[in-house]
């Protein structure tokens, strides 16, 4: 497969001044050092725990938002510093599925107008042109025509992520950023809405960012899983052999947590210790160690470095 995006130490420090009259600031680094690849017509998972930088990861690479540090291409073009109108012609090829679908819709717009509003900045394209484009993509989200001139309060949760996945693919885009699309949503509509992802990105060759805390839903859907946690990610491996073989102590502790379907079938749970450190003060060397139950001394002191130790399974830990 072709690679589509590339991130290389890509960082967002988001300042924090910590009182009116004290002119210091600190910053909340919420990446800090990430590389990620994606390639065409791949799902790749993001996972973590709350607070990791999950979302802001994914803005980043879509430019939503700026980088403090690294660098950004899209196929072959360097995007970490385009401005506005350069980046517009871009819009096109990557688009976001937000989590909630009752913040992220207009509740002004009627269905036609959400799902062709990328038409008004991505080119001209003939009135019943434009029509007939969005009465297909409704139909295969599974919407129907006379949706269209309805507002988003008429329709249930499942159905308003509908219209936000067609409003992200009318444009036929090539990365999709789907920042936990399912999180809001009954469990009976979300395996809907896994089956019409995994349907649609075989139809268009869709790659995506799949950010999810819902492990299971992760490897149904994912080629590879990135296990991140603080800003940085500590894991990232095909998906078979991290569900098979997990590495770091940290992928350990959340595969843990999945409920096992088996009855009677037993799973020792590894109960992390205390929250999320600070993302504006991380611990010093592996950012994991505070609550890690495999801390050594060395943990404490010396950032762990990223390492091969399967085929394209990478651990950044001192274990290894």
């Amino acid at each position: 497969m072709s690679e589509l995006l590339k991130a290389v130490g890509l960082k967002k420090h988001f300042p924090v001044q910590k009182r009116f009259w004290d002119r210091s600031s600190v910053s909340v680094k919420a990446v800090d050092g990430l590389d990620l690849t994606i390639h065409t017509g791949e799902t790749v998972g993001l996972v973590g725990e709350s607070g990791s930088g999950k979302s802001t990861t994914g803005r980043l690479i879509l430019r939503l938002i700026s980088p403090t540090a690294g660098r950004i291409w899209f196929k072959d073009q360097e995007i970490t510093d385009l401005d506005r109108r350069a980046l517009r012609p871009l819009r096109r090829k990557m688009q976001i599925i937000f989590q909630d679908p009752y913040s992220s819709l207009n509740p002004r717009m009627t269905v036609r107008e959400i799902v062709g509003e990328g038409f008004d900045g991505g080119g001209r394209v003939a009135n019943r042109e434009k029509r007939e484009i969005i009465l297909d993509i409704m139909e295969k989200v599974g919407l129907r025509p006379e949706h269209c001139n309805r507002y988003p309060h008429e329709f249930s949760g499942g159905q308003r992520q509908r219209i936000a996945i067609a409003r992200a693919i009318v444009l036929r885009p090539e990365l999709v950023v789907a920042d936990e699309p399912l999180s809001a949503l009954d469990v009976s509509i979300q395996a809907q809405i896994v089956n019409l992802l995994e349907k649609l990105r075989e139809e268009f060759r869709l790659a995506y960012l799949f950010i999810s805390h819902d492990l299971s839903i992760v490897e149904y859907l994912c080629d590879r899983v990135a296990v991140m946690y603080l800003g940085k990610i500590v894991e990232l491996a095909p998906r078979d052999s991290l569900y098979d073989r997990p590495a770091h102590p940290y992928t350990l502790s959340l595969f843990s947590a999945i409920p096992l379907p088996q009855v009677g079938k037993k799973q020792q749970r590894i109960i992390l210790q205390g929250d999320i450190p600070s993302p504006i003060h991380p611990p010093q060397g592996c950012r994991f160690h505070p609550r890690c139950f495999r801390a050594m001394e060395i943990c404490a002191q010396v950032e762990p470095v990223w390492k091969d130790i399967a085929d394209g399974h990478h651990v950044a830990c001192h274990l290894y």
